[in-house]
């Protein structure tokens, strides 16, 4: 069970880093860069879309053709929060919370300021802050 918990915070960890680091590409880096995170979120965007698309006439087309890059763009920080709760809450899971429901909860309060689960324990805290 150890090393499923072990790998779990490693899997935990490595989400949250590379998350962190293709919102911070993608927002504070300046110039042309490719981040694969975002690509990935556009591209699957753009799929449904080009399904949604295929049928209907060309007024409703283009007017919902118009609602791609909004939505693409919302979607992208939605992601980000959504892959940096699951790696918190791996990371929670491996370091000892008692389910995945709780590590869950821990992981979602720990992003945000709700603080509605105290977490139990030095190395949680640490997390948890």
């Amino acid at each position: 069970m150890i090393v499923v918990q072990i790998i779990a915070f490693v899997l935990g960890l490595v989400i949250t880093l590379g998350t962190l680091f293709s919102a911070i590409k993608q927002t504070v880096l300046p110039g042309r860069k490719k981040v694969r995170l975002s690509r990935a979120v556009f591209r699957f965007t753009f799929r449904l879309f080009r399904l949604a698309l295929r049928s209907g006439s060309e007024p409703l087309r283009e007017s919902a053709a118009a609602l791609y890059a909004p939505i693409s763009v919302m979607l992208l920080p939605l992601t980000w929060v959504i892959l940096l709760i699951v790696g918190f809450s791996a990371m929670f899971w491996g370091v000892g919370a008692s389910s995945i429901g709780t590590a869950l909860s821990l992981g979602g309060a720990s992003l945000t300021t709700e603080g509605f689960l105290a977490p139990r324990g030095g190395v949680q805290e640490t997390l948890y802050i």
